[in-house]
């Protein structure tokens, strides 16, 4: 079995995708995003995935999230655990990987958000509006992420293709309560930064 077309267009060019999930006969192709915090804005770096029964491609720059899915997958290797799930523990791996980072962005954000209302509420002389509207923009950028993320977990859970095996299914079970959690929480904090525009 041959990859998509489009999808193997889309690992090359230079456009950034949210993220989505395909599902083919015998295949699902995906595309993560590992959101970077800078001053001005949240920066997605993509990554995409190719799983069938016989093994997983991931395409992705080489990055600190990508050596510990190595070191990961290198461990279960190691270890002896189960070969045949070892294609949906990478990607599992992966994504564990990349909620892990978003929970830490999510608490970074939050922290920026208490220090900016605490340094308003002091009478500090600071350019409130571009700070609040440069975090009301990350916030905005994270909720629709975490609910892409959401949607695309519920297409891996329902199986429709059956790729992924029974076994390993309670391993995207827990990514999926994780992903819940993690839109509730950006949604929660762009709540708050809008009533700190206010």
């Amino acid at each position: 079995m041959g990859f998509p077309d489009f999808a193997v267009n889309e690992c090359i060019n230079d456009v950034i995708k949210h993220p989505k999930i395909d599902s083919f006969e015998g295949l699902l192709y995906g595309v993560l995003n590992h959101l970077n915090d800078s001053d001005n804005a949240l920066t997605p770096t993509e990554m995409a995935f190719f799983l069938a029964p016989a093994g997983i491609a991931i395409v992705s720059e080489e990055s600190e999230i990508i050596g510990k899915v190595k070191k990961s997958v290198a461990f279960e290797v190691e270890e002896g655990h189960s070969p045949a799930t070892l294609p949906e523990k990478t990607l599992f791996f992966l994504m564990d990987r990349l909620v892990n980072s978003d929970q830490t962005l999510i608490r970074t954000l939050d922290e920026t958000e208490t220090l900016l209302e605490e340094r308003l509420l002091a009478g500090e002389k600071l350019d409130y509006p571009a700070q609040v509207f440069r975090l009301r923009q990350k916030t905005l950028l994270l909720m629709q992420y975490a609910g892409l993320m959401v949607d695309l977990l519920d297409v891996i859970s329902e199986n429709d293709n059956e790729l992924i095996r029974a076994d390993a299914m309670k391993l995207f079970r827990l990514i999926s309560v994780r992903l819940d959690r993690l839109e509730r929480s950006a949604a929660t904090l762009r709540e708050s930064v809008m009533q700190l525009r206010e």
